[in-house]
């Protein structure tokens, strides 16, 4: 097995639970996968061992795995009120990616830790932020890349294969920089 098999079928699994409302069945993955389903088990036992909200559910005689989702059943919470506060005040550390599909699932997960903190606690982090600049340094803005990361990490999970070409720019000429190809 190549070194990054393992992962990439893991984060598949992922993307497909996801996306199924009702679940699937390790055959099912396992068609989906090009793999035996004995791999899909030990995938999903390492998922669950990693901490991610991945359960089974039986309907018959077959049994449905499935991410635990809010809409299904309630997620117990895994996070102490400073974990919280970290991850929320962390959000300025993270502008860097702001643009992209990872910003937007950032944003999305710091909404629902803000809803979750108590109106004191966000007045402290906001007073917090007005004071202090936590970040990487120099921030390079990635919104432009925002459409070319997301077809990346969409190529990923359908394991399309991508032809790019790279070429350093020569500081402030607009041109290509020596030694490096043109175009």
């Amino acid at each position: 097995m190549a070194r990054g098999d393992q992962l990439s079928r893991q984060w598949k699994i992922i993307h497909i639970l996801v996306a199924s409302t009702a679940g699937k069945t390790a055959a099912d993955l396992s068609d989906r996968l090009g793999c035996t389903p004995r791999t899909v088990y030990r995938d999903l036992e390492a998922l669950q061992a990693g901490g991610f909200p991945i359960t089974t559910e039986t309907r018959g005689k077959s049994s449905y795995w499935l991410i635990l989702n809010a809409n299904r059943q309630r997620v117990p919470q895994a996070f102490s009120i400073p974990e919280l506060m970290a991850l929320y005040f962390g959000k300025d550390m993270l502008k860097t990616y702001r643009g992209t599909v990872f910003y937007d699932a950032i944003e999305s997960l710091l909404s629902k830790i803000k809803a979750t903190l108590p109106p004191a606690y966000i007045d402290y982090l906001d007073r917090i932020r007005n004071r202090v600049d936590a970040g990487p340094a120099p921030r390079k803005d990635y919104t432009r890349f925002g459409p070319v990361i997301a077809e990346l990490n969409r190529a990923i999970i359908e394991e399309k294969k991508i032809r790019m070409a790279y070429v350093s720019w020569a500081a402030g000429r607009g041109e290509p920089s020596a030694g490096s190809p043109s175009g």
